[in-house]
């Protein structure tokens, strides 16, 4: 029986976003986001470490994402354990995304910078009048 899991995280980046690329040229997109949940005394924070790829990372690149924007990742998530310097075994969540929505007030800079590339023209439809239907 096949296994997926698939999650929608919806928060704040915590920190800038980076980029880079692969070795092989894929681009790569990593950001925080900070997810509450609760409220009042009961309010909690989850720290997500999210990445992105290729055609994904490129379309988040366009976007000038600063920290305190609002923005809602879906893809599948992980956990990763590693071991801290003081070498405490810790856990960070995990989210490879693979789609993503800019939520919440317009937040300076989440506008797309124009790319280089012009739109090629489409050509004009004709209407055929011996349509049978």
């Amino acid at each position: 029986m096949p296994n997926h899991a698939s999650a929608t995280i919806i928060g704040h980046l915590g920190r800038d976003p980076e980029t880079r690329n692969t070795t092989s040229g894929t681009l790569v997109f990593s950001a925080a986001l900070a997810v509450n949940t609760g409220f009042g005394d009961k309010k909690r924070t989850t720290w997500w470490n999210v990445s992105a790829f290729g055609k994904t990372a490129e379309t988040l690149e366009r976007f000038n994402l600063t920290k305190g924007a609002a923005i809602g990742f879906t893809g599948e998530p992980s956990n990763r354990e590693w071991t801290d310097k003081e070498n405490n075994t810790r856990v960070s969540l995990e989210l490879s995304a693979n789609g993503f929505i800019l939520v919440g007030d317009k937040v300076e800079g989440t506008e797309p910078r124009p790319t280089t590339a012009k739109a090629k023209p489409v050509a004009a439809a004709t209407v055929d009048d011996e349509c049978p239907f």
